[in-house]
């Protein structure tokens, strides 16, 4: 209970007692009635001027092309219409003229060609410059059989590449098998002193160059190699 009338007295000498002198306070300074603004901070219409003649330096220094010179470009990098015209009209006249023709020509040599294909493919032989047929495939045969260009035939035309002798055809005969080159070689084509070497059988073909003999008694495939260059020289049939 002390304490708390301890307390109070305190707090009654703090209130009766007068508060610290203060410094009167300043005299506000009157507001004028003009706008003055910060001298620091730019004019609107400063800043307008500004953008103005920056726009202004910009034009000037970057300008457009001329409509001359864009009608220059635009003439250089495309063609004209008349020119184009013109083109086409050359290429009509080229057509017109020789055009045609050679159309025609293409047409009648991819016929030629097309019928001269299936020909061969339908007879195994060769027609050259002058009229004649050449076999592709060379047959031997005997004397019965037929001779011509084949198909089915036996080449009684031929000729060596290697001794460039035509070939003899005897027919009904046929070589000793113990013929030999120099004998041909030295008797060929007299056909009286190739007998030597001969002997009648009928039925039977005996074939010779210069070079190269054979026989045969029916249709036999002839296989070319190093030693035998026997080719057709052409049928007239």
């Amino acid at each position: 209970m002390a304490d708390l009338d301890s307390l109070l007295r305190d707090l009654e000498i703090d209130v009766s007692s007068p508060p610290p002198s203060r410094a009167p306070p300043s005299q506000a300074k009157p507001v004028s009635s003009s706008y003055d603004p910060d001298p620091l901070s730019p004019d609107l219409s400063s800043g307008r001027s500004f953008l103005s003649d920056l726009s202004h330096s910009v034009s000037n220094g970057v300008q457009e092309p001329s409509s001359r010179s864009r009608n220059a470009s635009a003439s250089t990098s495309q063609p004209t219409k008349s020119g184009i015209d013109e083109l086409l009209d050359d290429l009509e006249r080229d057509l017109d003229l020789g055009g045609g023709s050679k159309a025609v020509a293409a047409e009648q040599q991819a016929a030629t060609s097309t019928n001269s294909n299936e020909s061969n493919q339908s007879d195994p032989s060769q027609t050259s410059a002058g009229g004649t047929r050449k076999c592709v495939a060379i047959y031997l045969g005997g004397s019965k059989d037929e001779t011509g260009s084949s198909p089915g035939r036996a080449c009684d035309r031929l000729r060596c590449t290697k001794c460039d002798f035509d070939v003899l055809r005897i027919k009904d005969m046929t070589w000793h098998s113990d013929c030999e080159y120099l004998f041909f070689r030295n008797f060929y084509p007299d056909v009286d002193k190739l007998k030597q070497k001969l002997k009648a059988r009928s039925g039977f073909c005996a074939y010779a160059c210069q070079c190269t003999w054979r026989s045969a008694s029916e249709l036999t495939l002839l296989e070319r190699n190093a030693d035998m260059r026997w080719v057709c020289r052409g049928h007239s049939n």
